[in-house]
């Protein structure tokens, strides 16, 4: 009996102290970022994480925010959309005369131009 209640008082302290340590630093940023929330993350529920700040314990959305630091969890990965990066022959012909245009009309390519020819060393 004795030896049960020394194991279930080792167990009680182990826990305690593994949630002291799995309580890392993160930073919480909003969608726009805006707003930062700093603090341990003691939590990760289904929607939420449950964040240990100098205030208080603070229930965030996941969905809200996005999370940086040592203690962010692998959360399942998100699909990434890949912006398109290569044009077709006739969409860099149209850049290029784009540019061409902007830079003849454009009276801050000429200053910088001529800044440029004054301090060429």
């Amino acid at each position: 009996m004795r030896h049960a209640s020394i194991f279930v008082l080792c167990a009680m302290a182990s826990a305690a102290l593994c949630s002291v340590v799995m309580a890392e630093p993160v930073v919480l940023i909003s969608k726009d970022g805006y707003t930062r929330l700093s603090g341990d993350l003691v939590k990760l529920d289904k929607k939420f994480y449950v964040v240990k700040t100098s205030v208080g314990q603070v229930r965030v959305p996941i969905a809200d925010v996005s999370c940086e630091g040592a203690g962010c969890p692998e959360l399942a990965p998100r699909p990434v959309e890949q912006a398109k990066t290569e044009l077709t022959q006739e969409q860099q012909l149209e850049l290029f005369k784009a540019f061409l245009e902007w830079r003849k009309n454009s009276a801050d390519f000429r200053a910088f131009l001529e800044w440029r020819k004054n301090n060429a060393n």
